[in-house]
């Protein structure tokens, strides 16, 4: 219950009575008792799938390690050239899987307020034209040329965090 009064007072300010209600808040009260728990169910949710995501990213970025380097060892004996293509296929795919599993445990570190960068130095000309010779094959397939050219101003070495660097220029491409 909400009680409030107020004194009434005539012209000359002399008292003349009082006036008064009262209102239940009960229902609001109990409302704001419900967004407290609901807020806290799903702070609790929130951190539960954060946890699951990076669980889950663990448990399958193991498996396509293993695919990774298993495809390694195939590239180091004889192929056709077909199976060449195919294994650079098996290679693009798994990595991109990679980069997935990745992008979603790095959400996963934001959400928890984990994130670190980690700064090193590294050529971005390189590191550009790697990323593009993943997107190769599937450009070829689609007759697309994929071409870059990085500002002479820019430096060639730089100091950032190159997974991150990585990430944005993917996703870009």
């Amino acid at each position: 219950m909400l009680i409030t009064a107020t004194v009434r007072k005539d012209a000359d300010g002399n008292e003349i009575g009082y006036q008064g209600t009262i209102e239940d808040v009960t229902e609001l009260r109990e409302a704001q008792e419900r967004l407290v728990t609901l807020k806290e169910q799903a702070d609790q949710n929130s951190l539960a799938k954060s946890q699951f995501l990076a669980n889950m990213s663990h448990e399958i970025r193991t498996p396509m390690n293993g695919v990774l380097g298993i495809t390694d060892l195939l590239r180091q004996t004889p192929l056709t050239p077909i199976q060449q293509e195919y294994l650079d296929l098996v290679v693009n795919s798994a990595s991109s899987l990679l980069r997935i599993l990745n992008d979603i445990l790095d959400q996963s570190k934001i959400e928890a307020g984990m994130m670190e960068l980690v700064e090193e130095h590294f050529s971005l000309d390189n590191k550009v034209g790697d990323i593009l010779k993943g997107f190769a094959p599937t450009a070829h397939q689609k007759m697309i040329e994929l071409e870059y050219n990085i500002d002479s101003h820019v430096p060639n070495c730089i100091r950032a965090d190159e997974t991150r660097i990585s990430q944005m220029i993917f996703n870009v491409v």
